[in-house]
This record gives structure tokens, sequence and C-alpha cells, in this order.
């Protein structure tokens, strides 16, 4: 095993999981499971990497914020001019964060491509979420649910609030909630597409 380096297509990771692209400036991202946990020189644990096009421009290097934790199980970008972002879907389940606060589920999350701005746009997906996707048309996002055989919806720019505001997922729950610090409102499905 060694560090992965030099031309596309990279190879000996451990156990790559998702992908994603950012044809703006020309970088491929993966996520890397860290099944061996560091045995036979992979990663000891979970983590996303990227690498230009050519691999030789930038070669690989971790992508890592300030706050991950868990195990990437799906990546997206958003290559948009003012937007410049990563989303993905981390599993969290039984972690404790930097607050000290349990987390439950998996996580769709996302920071701007620059590692800053990390923003928790759902929670307690307890679902086994494995799917994501972007319509950056209409500025909203999509993921499949393992468990119940579910595809689910939210915009966008729902998950960009005022400060204090937050989309959620509860457990007991199938649609995103809008969750703010005085009062939880649930949306269904129609709201979703009018807000």
């Amino acid at each position: 095993f060694h560090v992965p380096k030099g031309d596309l297509p990279v190879t000996h990771l451990d156990s790559p999981y998702a992908v994603a692209v950012d044809p703006v400036a020309k970088m491929v991202y993966w996520s890397d499971r860290a099944h061996e946990q560091g045995e036979n020189g992979g990663p000891p644990k979970p983590k996303i990497q990227r690498a230009s096009y050519d691999g030789h421009s930038t070669p690989p290097e971790d992508f890592k914020i300030d706050g991950m934790m868990g195990d990437f199980l799906a990546l997206a970008i958003d290559h948009r001019v003012g937007q410049r972002k990563i989303y993905w879907v981390e599993w969290v389940n039984t972690m404790t964060d930097s607050k000290g606060k349990y987390q439950v589920g998996a996580q769709i999350r996302r920071a701007n491509l620059d590692k800053t701005g990390l923003e928790v746009l759902a929670s307690h997906l307890a679902r086994f979420p494995e799917g994501f996707a972007l319509d950056l048309w209409n500025d909203q996002f999509y993921w499949t649910e393992h468990v119940g055989g579910r595809i689910q919806p939210a915009l966008s720019r729902a998950a960009r609030p005022e400060s204090g505001t937050s989309v959620r997922r509860r457990s007991s729950c199938c649609r995103p909630t809008l969750a703010t610090d005085r009062k939880s409102t649930r949306l269904n499905s129609s709201h979703l597409c009018n807000l």
C-alpha cells in the first residue's frame, strides 16, 4: 500500500466510495471509508480527498474541515459562481461532536470549497442515507434512504435560513423539518416546493 500520488486514475486506496467533480477548478473529490482502519498503510479513519484532473497540478491531498467526524457516504459539488460548495452525507451515529452533543444517524452537511463555513443541513437521518444529488437549476438537493426505499427532497435555500435556524430530520418523521431556537415547524412536501 502507498500514499496515492501522480496520474489519474488514483490507485491503491483503502475503500473509495463516493466521488464528485468540480468542473470549474478541474478537481476530483472522493471519500475513503477506511475499512481497514490503518492496516496495510491505508488511512486510520474515513476522509475526503481531492486531486486535479491530471493528478499532478494538485496531487492527491486530504480535504479536511474542522467538525468532520464520521464516515462519508456521498459527495456533490455546487460549482456555480458565488456558491462553490461541497455537500456530503456523513454517518455520525453514536459519535459526540466538538460541543459534546451526542449524534444519531447521519447528517447532510456542506461547506465552502475553501474549507470554511461548515453547515449541517439535515440531521438525525436514521434510514441509512446513501445517495445524494444536487439540482442546481432548482436550488434543491435529494438523498436516498436505504431503509424504506425512499428518495427525499429539500430546498438548498431552505437550508440557508437566518441565524439560529437549520433544516433538520427527525427519525420518527419522513419529511425534513425547519427548526428554530423557539419552535419547530413541520413542512410537508408541497411546502418544500414552494419555499
